[in-house]
């Protein structure tokens, strides 16, 4: 069994625009400090090999820093981008194993909880005829992560960079767009789950790979 968890939740932040509103910055300054966080871990289980479960973390917080923002460059150009970072790790978390066995966990870091992350992007619109012709690069960083609470290395998921192209034309009308896209350019394996399987290693999820294609869509 576990018990609902609670937060108290600190935040501060300042929005603006400058340059007759050509550039905006925000900025974001938070803390979370969660009492009885839930936290899920799969354990054995004889009939499906593993089962979810979920326990309390005794303590956890979660500190740092976002900033965001545009700048529209020129008439036909944009910029945005997202700079974050987080310090977020269990305070007082402890997991009983076995009857009276307990394991500790105090200091660890919050799974899936990237120090740092950053995302860019730039957009460029080009009128051709009686249609818009939208490109867009973006780019997105994150460094290494852990996937489980237990912070053991096979977990860890080392820093990496993905981006993708996308190029829209769409006519004045608005009646009907087409797209074609290429996402994860760098064509990285990016885990975004893990789970022990003990002596037999582990199973993992991944992001999708480096994907292309053409989307077509219509209003009627």
């Amino acid at each position: 069994m576990y018990g609902p968890e609670y937060i108290k939740a600190y935040e501060i932040g300042w929005k603006n625009r400058f340059l007759d509103d050509r550039l905006q910055l925000n900025i974001d300054l938070f803390r979370y400090d969660y009492t009885n966080l839930q936290v899920q871990r799969f354990v054995p289980d004889p009939t499906f090999g593993f089962t979810a479960q979920t326990v309390n973390a005794g303590r956890a917080l979660s500190q740092g820093a976002e900033v965001e923002g545009f700048w529209r460059a020129t008439d036909a150009d944009r910029i945005d981008f997202t700079l974050a970072r987080l310090d977020a790790k269990y305070v007082e978390f402890r997991v009983e194993d076995a009857p009276g066995v307990f394991s500790t966990f105090d200091g660890k870091r919050l799974a899936k909880a990237p120090k740092n992350a950053l995302s860019l992007g730039w957009e460029h619109s080009f009128l051709v005829r009686n249609a818009m012709l939208k490109v867009r690069l973006q780019t997105h960083y994150e460094s290494a992560r852990y996937l489980i609470y237990t912070n053991e290395a096979a977990s860890l998921q080392p820093s990496y960079t993905k981006s993708d192209v996308i190029v829209t034309y769409q006519p004045d009308d608005g009646r009907w767009s087409l797209m074609g896209y290429v996402r994860n350019i760098e064509n990285r394996e990016v885990r975004t789950f893990y789970t022990s399987a003990g002596a037999n290693g582990g199973y993992v999820n991944t992001a999708p790979p480096r994907t292309y294609g053409v989307r077509f869509e219509a209003r009627f």
